[in-house]
């Protein structure tokens, strides 16, 4: 686990297991993390401000099952927040974006499997890959939780996101909206597409199953009954 310091957030506090280390953060230029065999966890803990350096975090998790888990308990609504899937399975990027003074935490990964995403921003952005992608936007393990999967590609799970934006990318991509339930803070989600994407022969692939978000709007506000629609936008 990796978490700034409580009361001197100038440290960098660093829990393996049991053990514990602490590090003076503006001596570090990047923080690789290798875990090896074996099912592992990497927590990044923003709770006490974003782990803003140079060159970010690198996260291999070698061979077996392993995981990222971005948390934070109370604290700042970040601005924006970035999860990019890599060009082979099992990479990515994940960026948040602080604002002001803030600054920028980035985690690069391989060898990774699923993620899960619950600090509080204002925009999730998802970018799929520039290849024929089939998107993804389900219920997460919870029900105050989305998910999104992007092929066989390592999936998202998140919440305390306030909007969420799927860009589809280069490519004839399939992209499916499939979530009866609400994770927690969402009120908006947008689609973007290109024409270059998205043809008259292919349209077909572009597909929407169920387009539910409840933000508990009146029906008559919504058109959706109970399960208001605050924000909803496709853009090709």
């Amino acid at each position: 686990k990796l978490v700034l310091d409580q009361n001197n957030p100038l440290l960098l506090d660093v829990f393996l297991n049991t053990s514990f280390s602490q590090y003076q953060l503006s001596t570090i230029q990047q923080i690789n993390v290798d875990s090896l065999g074996g099912i592992d966890t990497l927590i990044v803990d923003s709770s006490n401000g974003l782990i803003n350096i140079g060159n970010g975090i690198r996260y291999d998790g070698g061979a077996g099952s392993d995981a990222l888990q971005l948390l934070q308990t109370g604290g700042t609504n970040w601005a924006s927040d970035t999860y990019s899937v890599g060009s082979a399975l099992g990479q990515g990027l994940s960026t948040i974006v602080g604002g002001g003074t803030a600054g920028t935490q980035s985690v690069s990964f391989q060898n990774l499997d699923p993620v899960l995403d619950l600090v509080p921003v204002f925009t999730l952005t998802v970018n799929a890959t520039p290849e024929d992608n089939a998107i993804n936007y389900t219920g997460g393990t919870l029900v105050t939780q989305g998910k999104v999967t992007i092929d066989a590609h390592e999936s998202i799970e998140f919440a305390n996101k306030a909007s969420l934006v799927l860009n589809a990318g280069a490519g004839i991509d399939s992209i499916n909206l499939n979530n009866a339930g609400t994770p927690t803070g969402l009120t908006g989600i947008s689609v973007n597409g290109s024409d270059q994407q998205i043809d008259p022969l292919a349209r077909g692939q572009f597909t929407f199953l169920v387009l539910v978000v409840d933000t508990i709007l009146p029906a008559a506000q919504s058109g959706f009954g109970a399960h208001g629609l605050k924000v909803f936008e496709f853009l090709f």
